[in-house]
């Protein structure tokens, strides 16, 4: 497999994806200057902090071997306090 080389190193238009575009357009553009070559992007939070997460799954396949899975998760967290993460 051989990686495309384009010029100036910058992916032509034509050659990105409507959907990753798409998809990209969801994400803040990187606003911290760096020496190296990548971009980062920062912001402080504020407070407070809530986060709440719900995951499920079920499985079933009875028979063939039996099979049975189940799952069902609830998680929430609250950081009444600043960040310190600065």
């Amino acid at each position: 497999m051989t990686i495309p080389s384009f010029t100036g190193n910058i992916i032509p238009a034509s050659n990105l994806s409507p959907f990753g575009l798409n998809y990209m357009g969801n994400f803040p553009l990187p606003n911290l200057p760096t020496s190296v070559a990548c971009a980062n992007w920062a912001q402080s939070l504020g407070s407070p902090d809530n986060w709440r997460e719900d995951n499920v799954r079920g499985d079933w396949h009875i028979t063939k071997t039996l099979s049975l899975m189940g799952r069902y998760t609830r998680d929430r967290w609250n950081q009444p306090f600043p960040s310190t993460l600065h």
